[in-house]
C-alpha cells in the first residue's frame, strides 16, 4: 500500500478488481466466431471487445438473469426448461459458466448482443488477515485458488487465478477498503472466543496479529 494513504482495521475486508481469466475471456471469442477486434460500448468508453470480457464483465459464473436473457434472446426451449424447473437450475449453475451456454445452446450473437447478457464483472470481497500495526504499508488476505475440472476443460476463479497464476512482483491492482465497524476487538480487554463460522480463519489471523 506504499504511497497510497489506504488504512484498514483488522475486520474490515479488501475489495479487489480483478481481470478475467484471459483463455476463457479467448475460448469465448472463438466459439461467437468474432475477432475480438470489434468495438462495444461499457460504461466507461469504447473499446475493443476482447477487453471488455477481460475487465468489465462477468463470466465466470452464471446467474439466473443472464439464463433469463439468454432463453428470450434465443428463444431456446432447452434452456427455458432449465430456468422453470429449481433442481435444474441449481444442477445448472454448479461448476457451468457462459462458455458452456454456448457449447450446449448455440448462438450467433454480435459483440454487442452478447454483452448485453452478461452482468458487470463484481469486485471480489477477501477478509483482511493482517494487522496494519503490525505490518504498516501491507495488507494480507487468505485466497484459496478456485481451480477445477468439469467436461473437458479447466476452469479458473476470476479473481484468485488473477491473483494467485498471472500477478508479477510490483504489478499494481485495484483495490479498495470495506470497513465494517461492527466486526472489531473488543476495547475493553476481555477475554475473547473467537470461532470461524462463515469467515474462515482470515480474520482472526488479523485478530491475533494486532
Amino acid at each position: 500500500l506504499q504511497g497510497s494513504g489506504i488504512k484498514y482495521a483488522p475486520g474490515d475486508a479488501l475489495g479487489i478488481i480483478a481481470q478475467n481469466p484471459p483463455k476463457l475471456v479467448d475460448d469465448l471469442i472463438s466459439a461467437l466466431h468474432l475477432s475480438g477486434d470489434e468495438k462495444v460500448k461499457t460504461n466507461t468508453e469504447e473499446q475493443q471487445f476482447r477487453e471488455a470480457l477481460l475487465n468489465h464483465f462477468e463470466i465466470t459464473l452464471l446467474t439466473r438473469d443472464v439464463l433469463r436473457k439468454y432463453a428470450e434472446r434465443t428463444d431456446s426451449k432447452e434452456v427455458k426448461a432449465i430456468l422453470e424447473d429449481e433442481a435444474k437450475l441449481d444442477e445448472y449453475f454448479y461448476g457451468h459458466d457462459v462458455l458452456d451456454l454456448l457449447h450446449e445452446f448455440p448462438y450467433q450473437f454480435t459483440a454487442s448482443e452478447f454483452l448485453e447478457l452478461l452482468r458487470p464483472l463484481p469486485p471480489r470481497l477477501y477478509s483482511i488477515s493482517s494487522s496494519q500495526d503490525a505490518v504498516d504499508d501491507e495488507v494480507h488476505i487468505t485466497v484459496s485458488r478456485v481451480r477445477y475440472q468439469t467436461k473437458d476443460r479447466e476452469r479458473f476463479g476470476a479473481c484468485s487465478s488473477f491473483l494467485a497464476d498471472r500477478l508479477q512482483i510490483e504489478d499494481e491492482v485495484l483495490i479498495y477498503i470495506n470497513k465494517n465497524p461492527n466486526f472489531r476487538l473488543p476495547q475493553n480487554g476481555k477475554p475473547i472466543i473467537m470461532v470461524g463460522a462463515g469467515t474462515g480463519i482470515a480474520p482472526y489471523r488479523a485478530f491475533l496479529q494486532h
